[in-house]
This record gives C-alpha cells, sequence and structure tokens, in this order.
C-alpha cells in the first residue's frame, strides 16, 4: 500500500500532465490561428516548426498583432 507522500506524488504528476496538455492544446490553437491569419491576410506563413520554436510570449505577441490587423479588415 503506498504511502500518503507517494499517492500525493503521484498525483502532482497527473496533474503536471493534466496541465502540459492543456497547454500544449492551447499552444497549439494559438499556433493554427495565428497560420490562418497570415494566410488570410496574404503574409507568408512562418511554418508550423518556427512557430513551435518561438517562446510562448513571442507567439502570444505574434497572435495578437496578426488579430488586431484582421480586426482592421473587418471595420
Amino acid at each position: 500500500m503506498p504511502t500518503i507522500a507517494e499517492e500525493w506524488k503521484e498525483e502532482g504528476r497527473q496533474e503536471g500532465r493534466q496541465e502540459g496538455r492543456q497547454e500544449g492544446r492551447q499552444e497549439g490553437a494559438m499556433i493554427g490561428q495565428v497560420l490562418a491569419y497570415q494566410q488570410f491576410l496574404g503574409r507568408p506563413t512562418s511554418g508550423e516548426e518556427a512557430l513551435q520554436a518561438m517562446g510562448a510570449d513571442e507567439l502570444r505577441a505574434l497572435f495578437q498583432q496578426l488579430d488586431a490587423e484582421f480586426r482592421k479588415l473587418r471595420r
């Protein structure tokens, strides 16, 4: 029978994996949106690998920039 510490350690691992998967899904969705915006706006696409290599803040900034350009066009 596992000790309480072992149970908590395993729970921590499971929570960490779940958080990692969620962050990965969010990053993947943002990459997809960036690629779609680039294509729609007629910009050269960065490529999925290049976007995956970006830091989270850099990717978010690029997304926000493209989103702002897209919204300007919709007005």
